[in-house]
């Protein structure tokens, strides 16, 4: 573990991020480990033509969707986490794991083909900044 850096830039579609957290795997367990799986981020379009259901009604300039659809994502247990991009030497951390959307509407287990989204880091950086003080 080592500290990360605070993005500043506000739109980070098309970058690469690393999300981490100890969240359900493929079997719907809790991991045992710490798991990690990189991810792009996604356009707001790319995100809503794929499941407007889900994030029609709540994404906004505050968040941002990444993922996969076949399966490599964030799942029940990982938010928190953080989605961390590497510029250069040095990590900066662009996302903060939030929802998903859900397979089975009786236990809320996330789907593992749609995308997820993140609190945009950069939009919360003065207020971050501010407390840090």
């Amino acid at each position: 573990v080592q500290p990360a850096c605070i993005n500043q830039e506000e739109d980070v579609t098309g970058q690469f991020g690393v999300a981490v957290g100890w969240g359900f795997t493929e079997d719907d367990d809790v991991s045992a480990t710490l798991k990690a799986a990189r991810m792009p981020v996604v356009s707001t379009t790319t995100c809503l033509e794929h499941d407007r259901d889900t994030f029609g009604q709540t994404l906004d300039s505050s968040l941002f969707c990444a993922g996969y659809t076949n399966g490599t994502t964030v799942c029940n247990g990982d938010s928190g986490g953080g989605l961390h991009v590497k510029r250069g030497d040095t990590w900066y951390v662009v996302g903060i794991t939030s929802f998903t959307a859900v397979r089975d509407t009786n236990r809320y287990v996330c789907r593992t083909d749609s995308y997820a989204a993140f609190t945009n880091v950069a939009t919360f950086a003065p207020w971050i900044q501010s407390i840090a003080e």
